[in-house]
């Protein structure tokens, strides 16, 4: 792994960050393997601004003298106009993807570490991959994105690399899923008992409004049934409980309540499936070499055409009802109040459990 600047934080870079002055911000490349320390192999680290950055003719590394532009996504009001009538007829707004550009300084002792610095860079960087851009003040607390390259460099050295101890790079950075997000907010539900009913409580610290995700553990018996409010229970509506099961002994199922996004993912390990074990074999080794064992909705489709599908049949047939109600963002993350979610259990046992999350969104990484 690549850790630029290597070793740990200057005495001035400790002054800084006590003081709260200035943001940290920092990128990791996609990719590698994770080890047993945490650090992950492959991969490489760049800090660019705060205290942890490089200083320049002290150690190399990649500087950001003027912060980032573009932190915030653009977005379109989506309207309806007649012929004759006066304004528009607004139905929604849609955010297109974050195009974050920065200007960064690439300074080294040598020109041979900054013939280094720059190919590790370039590198790190792919129009096809994602990589992981952290943003963190005292005040504003820890927001990531997912960026990937946007547009080639536009700078072009004026002398030969190895005869230079400072380099200019333009950079263009496009995230497709728009927004910044942060550590999210988690609460589990382990009921003890056949039937049971609870208050689970999640916290959304993001401008946007946000949908949970509910992982269901059956337990160790057949017949689990999880049922849940349309969104926080003081939410219009939130009284029609969504309805799923029942499941079968050890299975886990990952519910999505965004109405976008697939609802109904099968996370079961080691199942036996239904369908000929020609099929099975056939679909697993398509799964292990086209999509690295991580099933997709189109090829969860093609495998109920191989008859390869759980006990019960399609997963999303047990799905009773439909999610309409998210849980509302603030202005500002202090600002949150925690929100509510009922849940029951029904069918279930001492090992049958669910695991509420829900990942903040927010427009602009900074203020508390």
């Amino acid at each position: 792994m690549g850790l630029y600047p290597p070793g740990q934080i200057m005495p001035y870079g400790a002054k800084l960050l006590t003081q709260g002055i200035d943001e940290n911000i920092w990128y990791t490349s996609p990719g590698g393997t994770a080890t047993a320390t945490g650090i992950t192999a492959g991969q490489s680290q760049f800090y660019l601004a705060g205290a942890a950055r490089s200083w320049p003719g002290v150690t190399d590394g990649m500087v950001m003298p003027g912060g980032l532009k573009g932190m915030s996504p653009n977005f379109k009001h989506l309207d309806l106009k007649g012929a004759r009538q006066a304004g528009v007829t607004w139905t929604g707004t849609v955010y297109d993807a974050m195009e974050i550009d920065c200007v960064l300084e690439a300074h080294a002792r040598t020109p041979q570490g900054l013939s280094a610095l720059s190919s590790e860079w370039v590198g790190s960087w792919d129009p096809t991959q994602r990589g992981t851009l952290e943003h963190w003040t005292l005040d504003g607390g820890y927001w990531f994105c997912n960026p990937r390259l946007h547009s080639v460099w536009a700078d072009q050295p004026k002398k030969s690399p190895r005869r230079l101890l400072y380099r200019k790079f333009t950079h263009a950075m496009r995230v497709d899923d728009a927004f910044w997000k942060s550590i999210d907010s988690i609460n589990t539900f382990q009921p003890g008992v056949a039937n049971a009913s609870t208050f689970m409580m999640l916290s959304n610290i993001g401008t946007q409004v946000a949908y949970p995700r509910f992982l269901c553990y059956a337990g160790t018996s057949d017949g689990a049934t999880f049922s849940f409010s349309n969104g926080p229970s003081g939410a219009p509506g939130s009284t029609n409980m969504i309805t799923f099961g029942p499941l079968k002994a050890g299975q886990i199922v990952l519910l999505t309540t965004e109405d976008r996004l697939r609802g109904v993912v099968d996370l079961t390990p080691n199942q036996v499936l239904t369908g000929s074990q020609t099929s099975q074999n056939f679909m697993q080794q398509l799964i292990s070499l086209a999509f690295n064992n991580n099933t997709p909705p189109l090829l969860a489709w093609f495998e109920s055409l191989f008859g390869i599908l759980p006990p019960q049949g399609p997963l999303y047939a047990l799905l009773q009802g439909r999610w309409t109600n998210g849980m509302s963002g603030v202005a500002r993350p202090s600002w949150a109040q925690p929100q509510y979610y009922t849940v029951q259990i029904s069918g279930g046992n001492a090992a049958t459990k669910v695991i509420g999350s829900v990942t903040p969104l927010r427009t602009w990484p900074e203020g508390n």
